[in-house]
């Protein structure tokens, strides 16, 4: 088979947190750790979900809802993924 190569060139990152967090978690009492490892650079997310800004209407949307999250986020490379 073929050998994986991590090259697909694009993210999809906030919007997909989200999606995730919602379908696998139930709000309730208590905080949810989340740890994110990324290069800061979301590519492919819809609309205000895209780039580093993104994160914004991800916890906005996540609080909304009910959610208590504590974010641990390590940024690899420069946040504008130039390096």
């Amino acid at each position: 088979g073929a050998a994986w190569k991590g090259e697909s060139g694009s993210t999809y990152m906030w919007k997909m947190i989200e999606e995730d967090v919602i379908a696998r978690y139930k709000p309730g009492p208590g905080k949810l750790r989340l740890i994110v490892i990324t290069d800061g650079s979301d590519t492919d997310s819809p609309g205000n979900y895209c780039g580093i800004g993104g994160m914004s209407p991800l916890m906005q949307e996540l609080q909304k809802q009910g959610y208590d999250i504590e974010w641990h986020i390590i940024v690899l490379g420069d946040v504008d993924g130039s390096g």
